[in-house]
């Protein structure tokens, strides 16, 4: 799962389940192009909220602040997400001309492994921020090669979608959106 904004770094937006449940099954294996093996990526994103998602299973990272050239991750927060069974938990990966956190934070998350080590620590929201730079790259896997996504068929039918075809369906003026205080984090499969 990557959380992307048409092919440009998101702001604003948060990330909570139930939609944001992240499991790599043997059912669940694809890969979005630039980030492979990454669960919640976040490239680039300003003024995101990952909060209370269970993600487990992922080659490379769960949650990923990363740099998506040229935009560098700014003011997003990571808190109260459970992590595990993923080759680096939580990630904070700037470019390497990077020398400032530039109000990125992790806080109250369960985790094993993280990158920068202890990033709670080195980048917690309720604490001056001590990570050093430039920040180490962990070894994380290659893309696979790959389907072109040019040549992948429809989806089966979508019973969230009956008529995707069909005439367009208006949009509200303004959204509704949840009570982030009422979401909690997602049962383990």
């Amino acid at each position: 799962m990557s959380h992307g904004c048409g092919g440009r770094p998101c702001s604003g937006a948060t990330a909570a389940p139930p939609g944001s449940k992240c499991d790599r099954t043997a059912a669940n294996r694809a890969e979005p192009a630039g980030l492979p093996g990454g669960g919640i990526a976040v490239g680039g994103g300003t003024e995101n909220v990952i909060i209370r998602n269970r993600v487990q299973g992922h080659p490379a990272y769960g949650i990923g602040l990363v740099s998506l050239n040229p935009f560098e991750p700014e003011r997003n927060r990571v808190e109260g997400n459970v992590l595990s069974d993923n080759a680096v938990d939580l990630l904070y990966q700037p470019s390497s001309s990077v020398n400032d956190p530039a109000d990125n934070c992790f806080g109250g998350n369960q985790f094993t492994t993280s990158s920068p080590d202890s990033i709670e620590s080195v980048l917690g929201c309720d604490a001056t921020p001590k990570v050093t730079y430039p920040v180490p790259v962990p070894s994380l896997p290659s893309a696979p090669a790959g389907v072109d996504y040019r040549t992948i068929s429809a989806p089966d039918p979508q019973p969230s979608m009956p008529d995707p075809t069909g005439p367009a369906v208006a949009v509200p003026d303004q959204p509704t959106f949840p009570d982030l205080a009422t979401i909690t984090v997602p049962p383990a499969p």
